[in-house]
């Protein structure tokens, strides 16, 4: 874990410094590909409790959403 988040801030350093669009993407599009195939495997477990993951997975998004929404909301007053 720790050189993950080493490696993300030495990415997201470079991605300041030189403000390339490229090296961004590809950071956004390695993170969500290495958090879907973390749930895929997390799936395949036979202890996996289905419906708790999606009720958690659930209430995240609606609280992103909100939280979007209520921002959104602040910044037209």
């Amino acid at each position: 874990m720790l050189v993950n988040i080493l490696l993300l801030g030495w990415a997201w350093r470079r991605i300041f410094i030189k403000k390339s669009i490229a090296l961004a993407a590809s950071v956004i599009v390695i993170k969500y590909a290495i958090i879907g195939l973390m749930i895929f495997h997390l799936v395949q477990r036979s202890s996996f409790e289905v419906l708790g993951f999606i009720l958690g997975l659930t209430s995240v998004i609606l609280s992103l959403l909100m939280a979007a929404f209520i921002d959104h909301k602040k910044g037209l007053s």
